[in-house]
């Protein structure tokens, strides 16, 4: 996390093979399978839950402006099968 302005994060990365995990996101009752790089944009009223593969799941969640007593419900996920 870089919180001062114009910071710089000192170290870098590469990585020989890239790694392929598959998961899978559940949208409004149906499954579908992910592999990496793979992007998901769920529209707000779409019901969502998510699945790791073998080797975990790296998931990054961006919102946008929050209403006032917020307006999100927690349902429990039914996966299929």
């Amino acid at each position: 996390m870089l919180e001062a302005a114009a910071a710089r994060v000192p170290r870098s990365r590469r990585q020989g093979t890239p790694a392929i995990e598959t998961t899978a996101v559940l949208l409004d009752g149906k499954v579908y399978e992910l592999r990496q790089w793979d992007v998901v944009r769920c529209a707000p009223p779409v019901v969502r839950a998510f699945a790791a593969g073998p080797d975990g799941m790296d998931l990054i969640a961006i919102g946008g402006p929050k209403p006032e007593g917020r307006d999100g419900e927690m349902l429990d996920a039914v996966w299929p099968g």
